[in-house]
């Protein structure tokens, strides 16, 4: 498995802005957070005041995985939901993720790291099919998660 070279966001350097100003919430006046920092608070682009979001902190990922999952991370922020997604769904969805739901993915992609990790994977390429298919059945045997993305 490896991450598409071209997906129509261009690559990041450690000085690329992870929030383009465009998706940054109305009244953010915190700092320019960089695709290179460690941490990448959430709130830049939190819409709803009520709803705590909490930073993604890049130290509690494995190092191996880590810049792979920073990148998947960023193409998220950085690309639209394809329309043929949208479609038929309700008007009030939007065509980028949520901050709580991308925190909520990114934090499953963080237990997928760790779970490789404890195999001795330490990048995605060497992440077979079957591989993914164990970790499939350790969720289920796990059972579901206590929160969601809705």
């Amino acid at each position: 498995m490896t991450v598409a070279p071209d997906l129509g966001v261009g690559r990041p350097g450690p000085d690329t802005p992870v929030f383009p100003r465009q998706h940054l919430t109305a009244g953010y006046r915190g700092p320019v957070i960089r695709f290179s920092d460690d941490r990448w608070p959430l709130s830049a682009i939190n819409d709803n005041p009520s709803a705590d979001v909490s930073p993604i902190s890049w130290s509690g990922f494995p190092s191996g995985l880590r810049e792979e999952l920073r990148l998947a991370a960023w193409i998220m922020i950085n690309s639209e939901l394809p329309g043929s997604f949208l479609r038929g769904r309700a008007t009030t969805w939007r065509s980028r993720v949520g901050a709580r739901c991308l925190y909520r993915t990114v934090m499953a992609w963080r237990d997928l790291a760790v779970w490789l990790e404890r195999r001795g994977i330490d990048t995605l390429a060497d992440c077979a099919t079957e591989t993914l298919e164990e970790y499939g059945a350790f969720l289920r045997d796990r059972g579901p998660p206590a929160t969601a993305c809705t």
